[in-house]
């Protein structure tokens, strides 16, 4: 007789957890890199094995790992060097009275009259060209004067369309060398690795960060980047800060810093990111090796009302305030949310994948509830969300389910609700004092 015919063991190998975004992680995406994809780093003297000490990837990572306590690692990666977009419009013959010519530049609608002479006509359009924001120059060719020179500023997108003429006339608007922006490089590098959750660039100019910005606010990470723009400072609203703030990007956090090459972004991202999500604010945080801003009451007073935040010295200590991102939302917010979504996500997906049936029967359905609940009641602990008996779950009976979900096996509208946990950063003590 064997063993097995009194004592049957059998030992199933469970598949590999669900994978969750690593929070944890930061990029930083640069041009210089001499390898492909992303690599990880400990410290900052592997860095230092790939990138001298006055490349960009280095001064940013350096920002990194200088903070207390540190990041056990972040990722470099590389994207490839951007590309200005360049481009024509282009008339069949030169322009006479009535012409009225019309295209669209960047999504912005061009319109120019016929002024006077073909020549002046020609130079007007030009000039309304360049106009439009992300164009670096509109000229009338040198060899054809009927044909306007189009360069965008590197950095931005081109695009030329519905060109037309009016009162007689052929008219062409086309885009001859596309424009390669971090959008396509950060898609590429995405593909290869997307193991990371915060993000800085090496190269924050206005039109990078407008850019990444935009990228951003599509993903499930944030965006975080410093300007130098002094008109961050002033009443103005086409700076950087400005027009982030009239797009309402909820994923991306700006910093005016006056010292460039700092990397006060990735200081503050490398510092927070270590924090489980919920457990702290972005603000008074000190940052290692950043320099404060000294700002007069007046430029804060505008920086902050365009959601820009600021390193500062207040009564002699170093912080960050206020933790926000453009569109208004604080930081740690974003964080505590994102990571709760994809907590919710990747359990009840792993019970969905390593139960053998799920029933489509109120007991079934509470099987996911309580996947749901686990990871809102972590929130909870985790300060994401308030402890206030605020949190309702609710779960539809399975008779309240439509035929075609319960033939498609598709169990809709579990919800919940609940207060943020929010936080203090503002207080106002109130006193009375008699003789």
């Amino acid at each position: 007789m064997a063993l097995s015919d009194y004592v049957a063991v059998s030992i199933t190998l469970v598949g590999a957890a669900v994978t969750q975004p690593a929070f944890n992680v930061m990029l930083i995406a640069g041009y210089n890199a001499t390898f492909s994809g992303t690599r990880t780093y400990t410290s900052i003297k592997g860095v230092a094995a790939d990138f001298p000490a006055t490349s960009p990837e280095y001064q940013a990572a350096n920002a990194a790992f200088s903070q207390n306590p540190a990041p056990q690692n972040i990722k470099i990666g590389k994207v490839a060097p951007l590309v200005a977009g360049a481009g024509d419009v282009t008339l069949g013959q030169a322009p006479v009275a009535g012409n009225d010519i019309s295209l669209t530049v960047n999504d912005q609608p061009v319109n120019v009259a016929y002024a006077s002479s073909a020549a002046q006509t020609m130079t007007a359009l030009a000039q309304a060209i360049a106009d439009v924001a992300g164009i670096q120059s509109a000229i009338v060719d040198a060899n054809n004067p009927d044909k306007v020179d189009i360069q965008a500023v590197i950095g931005y997108e081109l695009s030329l369309s519905n060109a037309t003429i009016t009162g007689g006339g052929t008219i062409s608007a086309t885009v001859d060398t596309p424009a390669v922006t971090w959008t396509e490089g950060l898609n590429t590098l995405q593909l290869q690795d997307d193991a990371w959750y915060g993000l800085v660039i090496t190269d924050p100019t206005d039109a990078n960060i407008r850019n990444v910005a935009a990228w951003t606010e599509a993903q499930e990470k944030i965006f975080g980047a410093s300007s130098t723009n002094a008109g961050i400072l002033a009443s103005g609203t086409i700076d950087v800060a400005s027009v982030l703030q009239a797009k309402g990007y909820d994923r991306t956090f700006l910093m005016y810093h006056a010292t460039a090459g700092e990397f006060p972004e990735a200081a503050w991202m490398a510092g927070q990111l270590i924090n489980p999500p919920g457990s702290a604010t972005w603000a008074f945080k000190p940052l290692a090796g950043v320099t404060p801003d000294a700002l007069t009451a007046t430029q804060i007073a505008a920086a902050k009302g365009k959601n820009c935040n600021l390193y500062l010295s207040v009564a002699g200590v170093k912080i960050t305030d206020p933790g926000i991102m453009a569109g208004g939302h604080y930081i740690d917010t974003t964080f505590g949310l994102d990571w709760l979504q994809s907590s919710i996500q990747a359990d009840v997906f792993a019970l969905l994948a390593t139960t053998k049936k799920i029933p489509y029967t109120d007991a079934g359905a509470q099987q996911v509830a309580s996947v749901v609940r686990t990871d809102l009641n972590r929130a909870i602990t985790q300060g994401v969300l308030a402890n206030d008996g605020s949190l309702v779950l609710t779960v539809p009976k399975v008779g309240d389910q439509t035929e075609t979900d319960r033939t498609n096996r598709y169990f809709p509208d579990i919800t919940f609700s609940a207060n943020l946990a929010g936080a203090i950063q503002k207080v106002q003590v109130l006193g009375t004092v008699s003789v």
